[in-house]
């Protein structure tokens, strides 16, 4: 489950220096950024092309939900090293 994953489980892809797990937030913070941008470009380009469901709106929140979590997380910068 995506809802599950945390810190720690990111932090044991990296190193453990502080410059390693610094450039983990950096590019985290950054990936959940292009994911929402690239999430709304979908629904949009969807919508254009006349393809509407209550669904995609759904999705959308989930993904813009989940992606301000990280985002929050990343802002607190709180790493176990």
């Amino acid at each position: 489950m995506l809802d599950t994953i945390q810190l720690k489980h990111w932090t044991t892809l990296v190193p453990e220096t502080k410059f390693s797990q610094r450039i983990l937030l950096r590019d985290l913070a950054q990936m959940a950024e292009r994911t929402v941008i690239e999430a709304d470009a979908l629904v949009a380009e969807l919508t254009d092309e006349g393809i509407k469901h209550p669904i995609l709106s759904a999705i959308g929140k989930v993904i813009s939900s989940r992606a301000g979590s990280l985002q929050r997380v990343m802002e607190k910068g709180v790493l176990s090293i």
